[in-house]
């Protein structure tokens, strides 16, 4: 999602999971992969996550991510033999290990140190923190499938703590392995219950699933944790407009405006609402006063057209998308969204105009206009 200010404020960090290596080097990098919903309602993407992070791009399915199975990774404990403590050695060994790695990382030699952690997994099968450390790298890279894979393997060497099974889900998000990222959302849960970001992940996860009664529980347990949290109160206002309850869309998503009244989402959430209520003059005055850059975001052309449309003020409808093609004269759909709406507001021959110019485009629909113009 893109913000009208430079920091997003709804970037949640995550936790800190330090290794002993990192205390003596540098702290651990912020590379946990970020989960990505999609509010299909408005067509827009809300990302919740680390900054450092990306997330899987709109259209983007697991098969599309490249994998290498963990057939390159040795899996711990495939001997059958129960593995030993570690010694003082080892364990000065590993850090040594691990330390090298974040230096390498630091250099922006990835490859390189995604190889020594590979070796490094072969000798020390059982080392949980080598499993995490490659898991971190790879999730960094948006290698979600290996990513997911590796984690699986460092809760395999020992029971895990709430930060990897929160990394866990989230990797699993990202390869689209639904079911499993709730599992070990819900472990992260019961490992810290005092943490919003445990039942947040888990809503967004339920959304994606169609979950939204299950949802809107875990996201009221969030804001009892965190009510400051306007990604709460979004998440609660897109569930509540999906399921009709209008009223209570546009109170949670001015709950969210109230805490981040630069975020144009929460406006457009509540607009929705306001439009779907047969109150598009209000939808409107929610939009009044955005910044050119918050005008452009996804979802707030289409809106401010529909509003005009319910009010009969086609010219206006289209001034929205003729203001759009002055910043960007190549962009297919607002030009056709121009002349739709200019033919409504019977200046034929510029709709004729931008029609042919769509169709030049490649819009599919446009011949017919052009065609229907024509006669």
């Amino acid at each position: 999602m893109k913000h009208s200010n430079n920091t997003p404020p709804t970037r949640l960090t995550h936790p800190a999971r330090r290794p002993r290596a990192s205390r003596r080097a540098s702290a651990r990098p912020a590379i946990l992969a970020a989960l990505a919903i999609t509010f299909v309602g408005a067509g827009l993407l809300v990302v919740v996550g680390l900054k450092g992070a990306g997330a899987p791009s709109q259209g983007m399915s697991a098969k599309d991510i490249p994998t290498s199975p963990a057939a390159t990774t040795p899996q711990p404990g495939s001997s059958g033999v129960a593995p030993a403590a570690p010694s003082a050695a080892d364990t000065a060994k590993i850090d040594a290990i691990q330390n090298s790695v974040l230096e390498l990382l630091r250099r922006g030699e990835d490859k390189q140190a995604e190889a020594v952690l590979r070796a490094a997994i072969a000798e020390h099968l059982t080392e949980q923190r080598l499993y995490v450390q490659l898991g971190d790298l790879l999730a960094s890279q948006k290698r979600w499938q290996e990513a997911y894979a590796t984690y699986e393997q460092a809760l395999a060497s020992a029971p895990g703590d709430a930060d990897l099974e929160f990394a866990a889900g989230t990797a699993a998000t990202g390869a689209g392995k639904l079911e499993r990222a709730e599992e070990h959302y819900q472990a992260s849960m019961t490992k810290r219950p005092t943490d919003f970001r445990g039942p947040l992940y888990l809503a967004q996860v339920q959304i994606k699933q169609e979950k939204l009664d299950q949802a809107a529980a875990n996201l009221l347990l969030a804001a009892k944790l965190k009510p400051d949290a306007a990604i709460i109160w979004g998440s609660m206002a897109e569930i509540a407009y999906r399921q009709n309850k209008l009223t209570l869309a546009e109170q949670h998503a001015r709950k969210a405006r109230e805490l981040e009244p630069r975020v144009t989402l929460w406006r457009l959430i509540e607009a929705r609402a306001l439009k779907r209520e047969g109150k598009p003059e209000e939808a409107l005055q929610l939009l009044v006063g955005l910044d050119e850059a918050a005008l452009r975001e996804p979802g707030v052309d289409l809106l401010q057209a529909e509003c005009y449309g319910m009010l009969n003020r086609p010219q206006d409808a289209a001034a929205v998308y003729l203001a759009e093609l002055k910043i960007d004269p190549a962009n297919p759909g607002a030009t056709m969204q121009a002349a739709i709406w200019l033919e409504k507001a019977g200046d034929l021959a510029k709709a004729k105009d931008l029609a042919q110019r769509a169709q030049f485009m490649g819009v599919p629909e446009a011949k017919d206009m052009v065609e229907r113009l024509a006669k």
